[in-house]
C-alpha cells in the first residue's frame, strides 16, 4: 500500500538539484536524497504539516525534523556553518516541540553567513536508513515562496523476502557496534600522535590531522556506519549521520583509555626519580590559580598605595572591618579572601588533577576555613599544651601546605573505600567517609604537626636574630620565601607584628620585604635573559605584585618553576639582609608591604620613630636586593642548555660510568670514551654558528606567530560583536518589515537598514586586523624561507647525532655489559634538541638514570677516591 507524505518549502527562495551542491557530501546524496535551496527571506518554516522536531544540533545551523508518519528530514542551513558556532541563528524551537507549517523554526542573519565567506545553500534530505522504503519524488525546481508545495515523499512496501534469505542476510552483514566504529576510525587515523582535535557537527566526525599520508581510508569507509571521508584542508570529515554523537563519545573514551594506557607503560619503562616530580607537581598545582593571585596582588598594591596616602584605612587595633567606610571595607574584602582562602583553590586543583571529586574538593576547603573556626576573642578548641604554647583545633585560613596535604589524603582514601565498599551503598556512605576522615586527620594530625614547625620557627628565628654581623638578618632574608611556600610564614609575620605594635623595634622584619624583593629581581633578571615570549608575558605580569609585597604570582608562575631563578632570588635577598643588618634598620612601626614597607625604618631603641636616613637606606637595601638577584640570574641562569655544553656533560657523565664499571681510573675511561665521542662533538661545536642561527630564527618565528595570534584573537573578540549587532539589526529589519505593506515606507525602512549596516562595517573595521595579519604572515612567510637551509640543517645534524650516539651506547653498553646504558639516549637526545626543547614545545625525555646508577661500588664516595 502506497503512502505520501507532502513537503513544503520552508523558506523563500529558489529549489535547486541536489547534485548540483558546491559540497560533495551533500552532491554524493551520502546523507540522502532530496534537494537544496537559495534561501532569499530569513525565517525558516517547518516544511511539514504536522510533526516535531528531533534534534537541534548545539551550533543551531542543523536541525532533524520528524513528520507525524515517521519521515525524518535534516535542513542544514548553509555550508560549513558549524564554524559560526551558533552566532547567525536565533532557533525558536526546541527537541520534542510539534510543528506545523507555520512554525518558525530558525531566524538566520544571512548576510553574517555570507561575510564569513560561507555558502547560504541549504540542503533538505532524507536518509534512505532511516526512511526505508521512502521515496522523495516530484521535486519542483525553481523560486518557491515558503510553504509552497515543492516534494513528496511515497512509501513503497519492498517485495517481502523469504526467512532463508533474511536469515542468510542476518549472519552475513558485519555488526559493527559504535564502538567498534570509533575503533576502528581511530585505528586507521594514526591514533591520538596524529591529530590535534576532533569535533563533530550534525552528521560528521571532524578530525584535525597532523600528516594526512599514514591514514588508510580505504579501511575507515570499508564500514557500512561510515557512508564517505571528505577533506577540508587537514580536517579529515568522516560522513556518518545521526550516529555521529555516539561515535564522537565512543571516540573520546577511546582516547581517553589509550592516554592511561600510554601513561602506565610510561612508567613502567621510565621511573623518574621523586625529587624531580616536585617542581612540575607544585606547577600543575599552583598554575589553575595564578590568575586568582594576579588579580588579588593587583588590588592588594593599590590598597597599600591608597593606605598609605591615607585615602582609606585598614582594619587594626580596635578598628573592625564593620566600622570602615564602604569604600575601605571593600577593598580590605576584595585584597584578604583570595589569600585568605587560596589553600581552597589549591585543595580543589590539587583534587581535579587527581581526578576526584571536585566538589568534595570544595566541601573539604570551606570546612577547613569556615567562619566557625574564626569567633571573635576564641582562638579554638584546645588539645595539649606545648611547653607554654596551646596546640589547638583551629581554622586554616591563609595557609597552603595543609590543604594540598588534605587533598591528597582525601584522594587515596577516597580510593581505597571506593574499592572494598559494595556499589549498592557507595553513593550514600562513601563520601560521608571519606569527609569525616579527611577533616580528622587535618584537625588532629596535620593542625598539631604544624603547630610544632611553627613552634619551631619561633624558636629558629629567634636564635637566627642573634646572629652578628647582619648574617642573621641575611638568613632571614634568605629563608622568607621557602617560608612562604609552607603557609608558616604568616604565623611568623603575625608574631613580629604584635612585638613592634608593643613598642619593640625589629631587626629582623625589614628581611621580609627584602626576601621579596629578592624574587622580584629573580624575575627581572629571567625577562631579560630569556628569548621565550611566554616566559615574559608572566614575569611582566606577576612582578607588579610583587612590588607591592606579594609574591606568589612571581615564584608560582615563573621563578619557582625553574628553581634556579628562585634559588637565585633568596641569595640576593641574603647580601641585602646582610647589608641591612650591618645598617642597623629596624622595623619601629607596622607599615604597608613592598615598596611601602620602608616607610617605618628606624633606630632600635624602644619607642624610636622612623627617620629619613633610615628610610632611605632602606630602600638602598631594597635595590640591592633587586639588582644583585636580576644580575645572578642573569649570570647563571639560562632558559636552555648550549649543545656544546650539554652534550660534553652527557659524555663526562658516560666516562664515569665507563671506568665503574672497567674498574680503571677516570683519566684512562676519559681517553677511550672521548676517542668514541669525539667526531660527533667536534660537529657540534663546529655547528655553533648555524645552531645560533637557527635558534633566533626560531625565537623571532615564536614572537610573529605570538603576534599573529593575538591579533586573531581580538579579531575574533570583533567578530563576535559584530555578528551580535547584525543579528539585532536583522531582527529588528524582520520585525519591522513583517508589519508593513506601504512601498514608500519599506523603501525607507531598507534606507535605514543600510544606513545602520554601514555604521556597523565602520565601526567593527575587521580589514585592519586583516591587513596586519597579512603583514606579519608575509614577514613570518620570508623568515621562514630565510632560513630554511639552516632549519634543514639543525634537522639532518639532530638526526645524524641521535642515530651516532645510540651506536656509540649501544656498543659501550655491550662492552660494560650493563644494557641500561643505552637510556641515556634521553640524555643526549635533549642536549642536542635544546633550543626545540626550550622554545617549540618539543617534549624533554626523562632520564631513567639514577646516581646510585652511576656508581658501582654501594659506597660511592669511597668509589671516587679511585680518582
Amino acid at each position: 500500500m502506497k503512502k505520501n507524505i507532502k513537503i513544503f518549502s520552508p523558506v523563500n527562495g529558489e529549489i535547486k538539484e541536489l547534485n548540483k551542491i558546491s559540497d560533495p557530501v551533500f552532491a554524493d546524496k551520502m546523507l540522502g536524497d532530496g534537494f537544496y535551496i537559495e534561501p532569499s527571506s530569513t525565517i525558516f518554516y517547518s516544511p511539514f504539516e504536522e510533526g516535531n522536531v528531533e534534534l537541534v544540533f548545539e551550533t543551531k545551523h542543523a536541525l532533524f525534523l520528524k513528520s507525524k508518519d515517521g519521515v525524518v528530514g535534516l535542513l542544514h542551513i548553509g555550508l560549513d556553518t558549524v564554524s559560526l558556532k551558533g552566532e547567525p541563528f536565533k532557533v525558536n524551537v526546541q527537541a520534542g516541540d510539534s510543528i506545523n507549517l507555520k512554525t518558525k523554526l530558525v531566524n538566520v542573519d544571512l548576510d553574517q553567513i555570507k561575510k564569513a565567506n560561507l555558502k547560504i545553500s541549504t540542503p533538505l534530505v532524507f536518509d534512505e536508513k532511516q526512511n526505508e522504503n521512502w521515496k522523495i519524488k516530484n521535486i519542483k525546481y525553481g523560486k518557491v515562496k515558503a510553504g509552497d508545495l515543492v516534494a513528496e515523499m511515497e512509501y513503497e512496501p519492498s517485495q517481502a523476502t523469504s526467512d532463508i534469505e533474511k536469515q542468510t542476510q542476518i549472519n552475513s552483514a558485519p555488526v559493527n557496534s559504535i564502538e567498534n566504529v570509533a575503533q576502528i576510525i581511530y585505528d586507521n587515523v594514526g591514533g591520538k600522535a596524529n591529530f590535534n582535535d576532533v569535533m563533530n557537527c550534525m552528521t560528521r566526525l571532524r578530525i584535525s590531522v597532523i600528516d594526512k599520508s599514514i591514514i588508510n581510508e580505504t579501511n575507515i569507509k570499508n564500514d557500512k556506519k561510515v557512508k564517505n571521508i571528505v577533506w577540508s584542508g587537514n580536517q579529515m570529515q568522516v560522513v556518518i549521520g545521526t550516529d555521529v554523537f555516539k561515535v564522537k563519545k565512543a571516540f573520546d573514551e577511546i582516547i581517553e583509555k589509550d592516554t592511561v594506557s600510554t601513561s602506565k607503560q610510561s612508567n613502567l619503562v621510565k621511573k623518574v626519580a621523586w625529587y624531580k616530580k616536585i617542581i612540575p607537581g607544585i606547577s600543575a598545582i599552583i598554575m589553575p590559580a595564578l590568575p586568582i593571585l594576579m588579580a588579588v596582588g593587583i588590588i592588594a598594591g593599590l590598597q597599600a598605595i591608597l593606605v598609605a596616602s591615607k585615602v582609606i584605612q585598614m582594619p587594626g587595633k580596635g578598628v573592625g572591618v564593620e566600622t570602615l567606610p564602604l569604600l575601605d571595607g571593600l577593598f580590605y574584602i576584595l585584597s584578604k579572601v583570595g589569600l585568605n582562602l587560596l589553600g581552597v583553590f589549591l585543595l580543589v586543583s590539587v583534587v581535579k588533577l587527581m581526578k576526584g571529586n571536585i566538589m568534595m574538593a570544595m566541601l573539604i576547603g570551606l570546612t577547613m576555613t569556615s567562619r566557625f573556626l574564626f569567633a571573635p576573642g576564641w582562638s579554638g578548641w584546645s588539645l595539649f599544651n606545648l611547653g607554654d604554647n596551646e596546640i589547638l583545633v583551629k581554622g586554616y585560613e591563609g595557609t597552603i601546605l595543609p590543604a594540598i596535604i588534605a587533598g591528597f589524603v582525601y584522594i587515596y582514601f577516597d580510593r581505597w573505600v571506593q574499592k572494598w565498599m559494595p556499589s549498592a551503598v557507595d553513593l550514600v556512605f562513601r563520601h560521608a567517609l571519606s569527609y569525616i576522615f579527611v577533616m580528622i586527620v587535618v584537625f588532629f594530625l596535620v593542625g598539631p604537626l604544624f603547630a610544632f614547625v611553627e613552634k619551631g620557627l619561633t624558636i629558629a628565628v629567634e636564635a637566627i636574630g642573634k646572629i652578628p654581623f647582619g648574617i642573621g638578618v641575611g638568613l632571614f632574608a634568605l629563608l622568607w620565601q621557602p617560608l612562604v611556600l609552607t603557609g608558616s610564614h604568616a604565623a611568623l609575620a603575625i608574631g613580629m607584628t604584635s612585638a613592634i605594635n608593643a613598642g619593640t623595634p625589629s631587626l629582623l622584619y625589614p628581611a621580609i620585604a627584602l626576601g621579596v624583593f629578592g624574587q622580584v629581581g629573580a624575575a627581572i633578571g629571567m625577562a631579560i635573559k630569556t628569548k621565550d615570549v611566554q616566559i615574559q608575558k608572566i614575569v611582566i605580569g606577576s612582578t607588579a605584585a610583587g612590588f607591592f609585597g606579594i609574591t606568589e604570582p612571581i615564584i608560582y608562575g615563573a621563578t619557582l618553576q625553574k628553581f634556579k631563578p628562585f634559588f637565585l632570588g633568596t641569595i640576593g635577598a641574603f647580601v641585602a639582609g646582610l647589608v641591612s643588618g650591618n645598617l642597623g634598620l629596624y622595623k619601629v612601626a607596622p607599615g604597608g608591604m613592598g615598596l611601602l614597607g620602608f616607610l617605618t625604618l628606624g633606630d632600635g631603641h624602644p619607642g624610636a620613630e622612623a627617620t629619613i636616613t633610615k628610610i632611605g637606606l632602606g630602600y638602598m637595601t631594597m635595590f640591592i636586593s633587586i639588582g644583585g638577584a636580576a644580575l645572578l640570574t642573569f649570570l647563571f641562569w639560562g632558559d636552555r642548555v648550549n649543545e656544546n655544553r650539554g652534550f660534553k656533560k652527557s659524555v663526562n657523565l658516560v666516562t664515569l660510568i665507563y671506568a665503574q664499571h672497567m674498574n680503571i681510573s677516570r683519566k684512562e675511561a676519559k681517553a677511550i670514551v672521548k676517542n668514541k665521542f669525539e667526531n660527533l662533538g667536534s660537529e657540534i661545536k663546529n655547528s655553533e654558528k648555524t645552531l645560533k642561527q637557527f635558534s633566533n630564527y626560531v625565537i623571532k618565528e615564536n614572537r610573529l606567530i605570538t603576534k599573529i595570534e593575538t591579533l586573531k584573537t581580538k579579531k575574533e573578540d570583533y567578530l563576535v560583536k559584530y555578528q551580535k549587532a547584525n543579528l539585532k539589526l536583522t531582527t529588528w529589519f524582520e520585525s519591522k518589515n513583517e508589519s508593513l505593506l506601504d512601498q514608500e515606507k519599506l523603501k525607507n525602512l531598507n534606507a535605514t537598514k543600510i544606513l545602520k549596516q554601514e555604521k556597523i562595517e565602520k565601526h567593527f573595521n575587521l580589514t585592519k586586523f586583516d591587513l596586519k595579519i597579512e603583514h606579519l604572515t608575509t614577514q613570518l612567510n620570508e623568515l621562514k624561507a630565510s632560513n630554511k637551509d639552516a632549519e634543514n640543517f639543525v634537522i639532518d645534524l639532530q638526526l645524524k647525532i641521535e642515530t651516532d650516539v645510540a651506536k656509540v651506547l649501544a656498543d659501550l653498553a655491550k662492552e660494560i655489559k650493563l644494557e641500561k646504558l643505552n637510556t641515556l639516549n634521553a640524555k643526549f637526545f635533549n642536549a642536542i634538541h635544546s633550543i626545540d626543547i626550550a622554545y617549540v614545545q618539543t617534549p624533554k625525555q626523562a632520564i631513567n638514570w639514577t646516581k646510585q646508577d652511576t656508581f658501582k661500588t654501594k659506597n660511592k664516595y669511597l668509589a671516587m677516591f679511585r680518582f
